[in-house]
């Protein structure tokens, strides 16, 4: 992002090939050509952007070694999770990175980010991971957690899987980096999901609504351990009735969706809705694209997403 020379406001820059000139040191760190894919606001991002980072990637994936992708901090860990169930079997890094300040003020993380991401693009990593501040974050287990840190995203539920002091440090529960894998590039998706946010007194006619507009799937962002008020069941029953996905994740910052714990998650479990289980709200809705892109039938949908695609998830938690 650049500033806007009458208003202040930050709006998308030039083309990324203009690093070259502001951090000249990175052809110290690795041979890097670059690519734009969209000049647009992350806010603006949409699961049809990550389809175009894919293919971009699919079609040089044998030429390089890994791959920096340089977003906006507001949906990257959306963009991260998508492109960590869209790329199955991944043997190379993919390090999305971005920077609370823009690139040219006086006083920026955008130059420690990207330099950090560069080298950890060159290391033994095999997974689509979030480099930000001195963190290296696996991509579906991210979360933004601030707008004035520079330390803006943490790692949910599980320790980031590499760290950057005076030199890159990288944990044994990361996915490595190998080349015999086979990768496979998987661009379909079901876009016709909505995140439902759970508050004190929701009206169960939203989920009428929703399902009238041809909705696919839910994700309930649900009250502690997956806890539904139990007014809304009628209405999660008739949605499911008609086809609609429903998978429940915990609004707590760490923990999981445990909807057995209380009668009134238990109720909604009974009732065909899947547990999340420790994912984040931004791995279940991407994951839920994918997988109802694969299938309609409810028992392989809750085994889909419920087991581990690229560790966003725990499978023996409970």
């Amino acid at each position: 992002m650049t500033r806007n020379s009458k208003t202040g406001a930050l709006v998308p820059t030039h083309s990324v090939d203009k690093l070259y000139e502001v951090l000249p040191e990175i052809k110290q760190i690795a041979d890097i050509e670059f690519c734009d894919i969209e000049n647009i606001d992350s806010t603006n991002v949409k699961p049809a952007h990550w389809v175009k980072l894919l293919e971009k990637i699919e079609e040089n994936y044998e030429k390089f070694d890994g791959f920096v992708v340089t977003h906006g901090t507001d949906t990257m860990t959306f963009s991260a999770s998508g492109l960590s169930f869209m790329t199955r079997d991944l043997g190379k890094p993919i390090i999305f990175t971005g920077a609370q300040l823009p690139l040219a003020d006086a006083i920026t993380d955008a130059h420690q980010n990207l330099l950090h991401s560069f080298k950890f693009a060159t290391e033994d990593v095999g997974e689509v991971a979030i480099c930000f501040g001195n963190k290296l974050i696996r991509g579906n287990r991210a979360q933004k957690r601030s707008e004035f840190s520079w330390e803006a995203f943490e790692s949910v539920n599980v320790p980031p899987i590499g760290e950057y002091g005076l030199s890159p440090k990288l944990f044994a529960h990361r996915i490595r980096r190998d080349h015999t894998r086979k990768t496979t590039f998987v661009s379909d998706f079901e876009n016709k999901i909505h995140i439902l946010h759970l508050y004190p007194g929701i009206q169960s006619a939203i989920f009428d609504m929703l399902v009238d507009t041809g909705i696919k799937g839910i994700v309930i962002n649900a009250f502690g351990a997956g806890n539904i008020p139990g007014d809304l069941i009628p209405a999660i029953q008739n949605a499911i009735k008609k086809g609609v996905s429903i998978v429940v994740t915990t609004q707590c910052d760490l923990g999981a969706a445990e909807m057995f714990l209380y009668e009134v998650g238990l109720e909604a479990q009974k009732n065909a809705s899947v547990s999340g289980l420790d994912m984040t709200l931004e791995a279940a809705y991407a994951k839920l694209q994918v997988v109802l892109a694969k299938t309609d039938d409810p028992k392989k949908i809750k085994k889909l997403m419920q087991s581990d695609f690229a560790g966003e998830l725990t499978e023996d938690i409970f």
